[in-house]
């Protein structure tokens, strides 16, 4: 009814496009364009989270990610809406941690390894990707490790050469993958130009472990991110120890 409130991001001009349409109030969060919740002056810290302003008032959020920052602008909204103090919404945005393997960022000496092996979908591995080519500092490389994407019915085979093409497209430096579907994800890195000796394919994780740990440098960021089955947090362990 006319009493509904859609909440939009102004920023995905498609989604604000159909928000047009929709009866009822529009309450609008971006980053980059004008909006009445807009996070302004983003700078994401070595462990990936961000921290920007906000009507004035400074707000760290407390998880990795500039797809996190979307999601803290979304509940910072909500909370103004329902009469939440401003001081409230900073503390709370700030006190949220992600639970075990949801995009965590841990350190290794000057290494950081961001372990998000809970889960994996389209969407969710190119804003994990996004995140390490964030993360990335010209002193070290971004490294991939990704394993199969599961479940994805028969668009499987084009989503996963998709994510291969994304990855070469942001400039990641090294892609390790293992399962079956991840093939397509080298092919197609390999085709958009990546190095064939940055690119490897592995048929186990005790492999790819072996391999990883070898070439690991002293100031790599390496994302590890797979479906819950493939049990990548095995790697991301391994990488700490």
């Amino acid at each position: 009814g006319e009493s509904s409130l859609t909440l939009v991001n102004v920023d995905d001009c498609v989604a604000a496009r159909e928000a047009m349409r929709t009866k009822g109030r529009l309450l609008g969060f971006s980053i980059d364009r004008e909006s009445q919740f807009r996070g302004e002056g983003l700078v994401l810290d070595r462990e990936g989270r961000g921290h920007f302003s906000l009507q004035n008032y400074d707000i760290e959020v407390g998880v990795a990610g500039r797809h996190n920052v979307y999601n803290a602008l979304v509940a910072a909204a909500l909370g103004r809406e329902f009469g939440v103090d401003w001081g409230n919404v900073c503390e709370a945005i700030s006190a949220f941690h992600p639970i075990e393997m949801r995009t965590q960022v841990l350190r290794k000496g000057e290494n950081r390894i961001i372990n998000d092996s809970y889960n994996a979908n389209p969407e969710s591995m190119r804003a994990a990707l996004t995140l390490l080519r964030d993360m990335g500092s010209a002193e070290g490389r971004m490294i991939a490790v990704l394993g199969d994407m599961l479940e994805l019915g028969n668009a499987s085979a084009d989503l996963h050469a998709d994510i291969g093409r994304f990855a070469a497209a942001i400039g990641i430096d090294m892609l390790f993958c293992t399962g079956q579907m991840t093939r397509q994800t080298i092919a197609a890195a390999l085709e958009s130009g990546m190095e064939p000796e940055n690119v490897r394919h592995f048929c186990s994780r005790s492999e790819l472990r072996e391999s990883l740990s070898g070439c690991l440098g002293n100031a790599d960021v390496v994302l590890v991110k797979g479906s819950r089955g493939m049990e990548l947090e095995q790697v991301a362990q391994a990488l700490l120890n």
